[in-house]
């Protein structure tokens, strides 16, 4: 009997070596899936940080973009503004030129006609000099001589 309780105290310690080595397989396991648990909270932690902060950047970006638009918006409708002022401005310098253009000529033709007048003019004191100088019983003898009183007017117009 001795031999079978010996037989079953040395199974027993069996067993229990085998279920205290089952005991610390699990502890060891159970160390092992805390530590992993606790890197995977910490690689969360640092995700769900990078998602904000990402989240942020894309926030301030669509800020950013809707304020570029609304400057890009304004600066289009300047540029559409300042082409119509320029246009008008083009088209006011075109009636300038064109009512210049048409003086200018205006006075060409009036100067010519003047320096006409002013040649008729001279044409005539002349001849009228040389007839009153010729005349019967004055004795004064036949001169030719005409006085210019101005230079042709051409000579003046600049074109520009």
């Amino acid at each position: 009997m001795e031999e079978a309780e010996q037989a079953a105290l040395k199974g027993g310690k069996k067993v229990i070596a085998k279920l205290e080595q089952r005991i610390h397989d699990l502890e060891a396991e159970l160390d092992g899936e805390q530590h992993r648990y606790q890197e995977a909270n910490k690689n969360v932690a640092k995700s769900d940080r990078r998602v904000r902060e990402l989240q942020f950047q894309v926030d301030e970006d669509k800020k950013n973009y809707e304020r570029l638009q609304d400057l890009v918006d304004k600066l289009q409708s300047k540029i559409k503004t300042q082409k119509k002022q320029l246009e008008d401005a083009e088209e006011l310098a075109n009636t300038n030129l064109q009512k210049y253009r048409q003086i200018q000529h205006q006075l060409e033709d009036a100067e010519e006609r003047a320096d006409n007048a002013e040649n008729s003019v001279t044409k005539m004191r002349s001849m009228s000099r040389t007839a009153m100088s010729v005349g019967p019983g004055t004795g004064l003898q036949a001169t030719r001589s005409a006085t210019v009183l101005r230079s042709p007017s051409r000579n003046r117009i600049s074109d520009y």
